[in-house]
C-alpha cells in the first residue's frame, strides 16, 4: 500500500512484490538489504583487513610486542618517574664521581664498539640513522608510541 501524498509505502505496509523476470531468470527488483551488522561484519573482516594493510601473524605478533613494551614504559615512567630520575641522576653522578677519583676507568672506545657507535658519528648522525630506523619501521614505531601513550595514561 503506497501513500498517495509522498509516493512511499505507508508505515507497517509489506515491501512491494519484485517483478517477474524474463522465464527461467531471478525475478528483477530492489535486491535484499543486508542489515548494518552485516555490513560491518563485512567492512571490518579479520581477513579483509590484513590483505589490506598486507599484515602478516608475524607482523602482527611483532607490533604487538612494540604496543607491549611502549605501554611497559610509559606505564613504568608515569608512575615511578620520580624515582628514575633519582637514581639515574645518583648513578650518573657517582659513575662521574669515580672517574673523576680514577677508582674505574671507563674504555669508551669499547663502549662505543658495543653500542654500535663509530668514532667519528656525531649527534647529528646518530639523530638521523633514529630517524631512518623510524622511517623504515613506521607500523612498529606507532604502535610503540601507541603503546606509551596508553601506558602513560593508565600508570
Amino acid at each position: 500500500m503506497i501513500d498517495q501524498a509522498n509516493g512511499v509505502p505507508a508505515p507497517g505496509a509489506p515491501p512491494p512484490a519484485p517483478i517477474p523476470g524474463p522465464p527461467g531468470m531471478p525475478p528483477v527488483g530492489p535486491p535484499p538489504s543486508q542489515s548494518w551488522l552485516d555490513v560491518m561484519k563485512e567492512k571490518f573482516n579479520l581477513e579483509n583487513i590484513k590483505q589490506q594493510f598486507d599484515l602478516s601473524t608475524a607482523n602482527i605478533v611483532q607490533m604487538s610486542a612494540y604496543f607491549g613494551v611502549g605501554f611497559l614504559g610509559g606505564f613504568l615512567l608515569k608512575r615511578y618517574f620520580l624515582y628514575v630520575i633519582f637514581f639515574g641522576g645518583l648513578l650518573g653522578f657517582g659513575m662521574w664521581w669515580l672517574s673523576s677519583m680514577n677508582v674505574v676507568t671507563f674504555d669508551w672506545l669499547k663502549i662505543n664498539e658495543l653500542a654500535g657507535i663509530q668514532s667519528t658519528d656525531t649527534l647529528g648522525v646518530l639523530c638521523s640513522t633514529c630517524l631512518a630506523w623510524i622511517q623504515q619501521n613506521v607500523a612498529l614505531s606507532i604502535s610503540c608510541a601507541l603503546g606509551f601513550l596508553f601506558g602513560y595514561r593508565l600508570g
